[in-house]
């Protein structure tokens, strides 16, 4: 961020952290979701999502899920 100045950086950061990344765990929880109603395995998610092995998947799920705002998912 060339030009921007310790402000600009902080509320990028704020935008990131609290808008952001609240979008993409619910999105990826819905694939996670969708991946499975189509039959995926917990083992064919896990390196999807970027887990060892089934168990991580799913604790990986289970975080996201506890992490959607209220009345989501």
């Amino acid at each position: 961020m060339t030009g921007a100045t310790k402000a600009d950086t902080l509320a990028a950061l704020v935008v990131v952290h609290d808008v952001v990344r609240p979008m993409i765990d619910q999105l990826e929880s819905e694939l996670i979701a969708q991946s499975r109603a189509h039959g995926a395995t917990w083992d064919a998610v896990a390196p999807a999502v970027g887990c060892g092995d089934r168990r991580g998947a799913q604790a990986y799920s289970r975080r996201l899920a506890a992490r959607a705002p209220e009345g989501q998912l």
